[in-house]
This record gives structure tokens, sequence and C-alpha cells, in this order.
């Protein structure tokens, strides 16, 4: 077998697949909540921002997507994908890699879709304001749902992984800032 349709068939539940959707309608629902949280608090400054949450991430539910992803999120949940390790066969990783590419290249509250990485790491100059707080919105969703601290994953990853022009790094803390001063996040 080397066809990721056929490996997807024999390996994928239906508890996989339940648990993508769950999850990642949840995710969707957080990144509204922060989206509106973040409108209140800044009005009028990112239009668009609440149209922006309401269609997050809906290529995951795309065919280019959802099959990958399916399998993604529940590498995720368990390291492991229904009893077979994290070592997935060449053609479901290159599917599963295909899918993240496609993400980040139709969906323009990642910093991949503005730059590509150069030796593994991405500099981002320029970003539309609207775009880096839908961006913003992702993360605090992303600490909810792991009750992690998006300062703790933002000095892990930015000027180590990416980094961005001052001005995105400016209205990156000033919307954090505010959210979490306003005590809707952490």
């Amino acid at each position: 077998m080397n066809n990721f349709y056929d490996w997807f068939n024999e390996n994928v539940t239906d508890d996989m697949i339940n648990h993508f959707t769950d999850r990642t309608n949840k995710h969707i629902d957080l990144v509204q909540k922060y989206c509106k949280i973040i409108d209140e608090l800044f009005p009028n400054r990112f239009p668009g921002l609440i149209e922006r949450g309401r269609v997050h991430d809906d290529s995951k539910f795309s065919q280019y997507e959802l099959e990958p992803y399916i399998i993604l999120t529940e590498k995720y949940r368990t390291k492991r994908v229904d009893g077979i390790d994290l070592e997935l066969p060449d053609y479901v990783q290159t599917e599963m890699d295909s899918a993240w590419e496609n993400h980040y290249t139709v969906n323009d509250h990642h910093l991949n879709f503005y730059a590509p990485e150069v030796d593994g790491f991405l500099h981002v100059e320029a970003m539309p304001d609207s775009a880096v707080a839908e961006m913003i919105a992702d993360w605090l969703a992303m600490s909810e749902e792991f009750d992690s601290s998006t300062y703790d994953w933002l000095n892990k990853n930015m000027n180590v992984k990416w980094s961005v022009s001052h001005h995105i790094e400016n209205l990156i803390f000033e919307i954090l800032d505010k959210v979490v001063e306003s005590g809707d996040g952490k």
C-alpha cells in the first residue's frame, strides 16, 4: 500500500474523525471569542476581524486539508496514529506536509503566508494589521486549549524560529498586553 487514501481508509477511525471535527470547531469558536474581545478592546482598529474569526481555519475542512489534518490532529492527541508510532509512511507525511503548506498559503493569519522559510527561519516584514489581530486571537485560543501562556510560547518562537518587523512586533505586544490586562487571556 503506497497510496495515502488507501492508508487513510485502513487506519483512520470514526473516533479520530470526530475528535478532529470537535477539536477544530472548538478551536474556531475560541478564535471567534478572542476576535470579539480584540475588536471590543480596539474599536474600529481592525476592520473585518469578526468576519475573519467566522471563517478562521475553514480550509481545514477542504478537500486539500481534511484527511491529512485528521491524521495530524490525532498525531498530536496521542503522539501516535491508531497504534502506529510517530513514524508514518513517507507518502502519508508528504500529504500532511502538503496540507500544512496549503493551509498557510490560503490563510493570511499565518506568518508563513508572507515570507518563505530560509534555512528553517522565517522573517516577515509586512502583514496587514487585521491579519496580525487574527493571528493573536489564534495564539490566545491555542493557549486556552492547552492551558499555557501565550507569552511563554512567543518567547520560545520569536527570534528563534521567526522574526517580524518592528511594526508587527509592537502590534503583537500591544494587542496581547491589552487582552491579558483585561483579564481575558494569558
